[in-house]
């Protein structure tokens, strides 16, 4: 009476193309998957699917010694496997300069990497990405089931400027640099009356800067970091002691 039909209903699970995706079965006491094809185990509760398989079923036995079975229906189509056509596989916050492989997760590649910013090939399977600034690399990947997707390698770069810099020639925070600024970046330096005193166009990523072209004396300025396409990017103060 537990189970009438001795069956429960028939699951339907969409497939879609992640890490650790799992079939998790009623609660028993021993569980018996059919076929044991593409699972991590074919008699554990909830086995992690590897690949697809269209229909399981499973044999479970309850604390009663009751033995019933339940149905798993594995549905894909290419909405299912990529929701949105796309695939994130790095999301990833760089603060300082660093070479990372780009090494897509599925399929075969179908179009060049872009942007080609920063990369050490474009029509290759895996370049090296050496970002100086925040960005998004794509690429348009078809896997075994002609399904095309593009999966996206996402850097976030912080852009941090120190607020003291000491020029003495000590090897230790003698002058200005920052890592992340995109291309075109314009420096503004203000004193405390918001007179601009200084402007450095195309400020690269680790320009050492110190005011001493200037002539600036010790003491508190106001600074921004504009750039034409995201506009201002930082601004703040910075102590110069000399």
């Amino acid at each position: 009476w537990l189970y009438p039909n001795g069956e429960l209903d028939t699951v339907d699970f969409y497939y879609k193309f992640e890490k650790g995706l799992h079939l998790t079965a009623a609660t028993g006491v021993t569980w018996l998957w059919e076929p044991a094809t593409n699972l991590s185990a074919a008699n554990a509760q909830s086995p992690m699917l590897t690949d697809y398989n269209e229909f399981y079923q499973v044999h479970i036995k309850d604390k009663y010694n009751c033995q019933f079975v339940e149905n798993f229906h594995i549905i894909w189509s290419c909405d299912t496997l990529y929701p949105g056509g796309q695939l994130v596989v790095l999301h990833d916050t760089l603060t300082q300069p660093e070479d990372i492989r780009l090494e897509p997760f599925i399929g075969e590649r179908q179009s060049d990497w872009s942007p080609p910013d920063f990369l050490s090939c474009t029509d290759c399977e895996d370049p090296v990405a050496s970002p100086g600034q925040s960005i998004t690399y794509s690429v348009v990947m078809e896997d075994k089931f002609a399904c095309t997707h593009t999966e996206k390698f996402i850097f976030t770069i912080p852009i941090k400027v120190p607020n003291v810099i000491t020029p003495n020639g000590d090897g230790y925070n003698d002058c200005l640099t920052v890592f992340g600024l995109p291309e075109n970046t314009t420096f503004y330096l203000f004193d405390k009356s918001g007179r601009n005193i200084c402007s450095v166009p195309n400020f690269e990523n680790q320009a050492c800067w110190d005011g001493s072209e200037e002539g600036l004396r010790s003491g508190t300025y106001w600074y921004a970091f504009d750039n034409p396409n995201y506009g201002t990017l930082a601004k703040g103060f910075v102590l110069i002691v000399r």
